[in-house]
């Protein structure tokens, strides 16, 4: 397991114990993809029952960044956690963004349609 210490550094978890869960308290924000989600994770409850990490050392879900509701770096020296946990509905919302982006820059390939 590692610990994040680099300022500036933004770690992507996607697995179950990438990091040292001690370690996230120290982090300036972690950010995870849904608490309800999590909590049914057998890891991520482990951590939480252990008094580990608890829901107030949550900086934000994903969906508070993405809607604006809550800002994503502040500074150039924070230590970020993105943990998820692999939610479809993510997965979708990110394809479609990149495919809008796509179409409004007009760059990407289209692949032909299924028969």
């Amino acid at each position: 397991m590692r610990r994040v210490s680099v300022p500036g550094a933004t770690f992507i978890s996607l697995a179950r114990r990438e990091l040292d869960p001690a370690g996230w308290r120290n982090l300036d924000k972690v950010v995870i993809d849904s608490w309800e989600f999590n909590m049914l994770q057998r890891e991520f409850k482990r951590m939480v029952e252990a008094g580990q990490f608890a829901r107030a050392d949550l900086y934000a879900e994903i969906h508070e960044l993405v809607s604006g509701a809550k800002q994503g770096r502040e500074r150039e020296d924070e230590r970020i956690l993105i943990h998820t946990t692999g939610l479809v509905s993510q997965d979708v919302a990110l394809a479609d963004f990149i495919y809008r982006r796509a179409l409004e820059k007009g760059v990407g390939l289209r692949l032909p349609t299924a028969q």
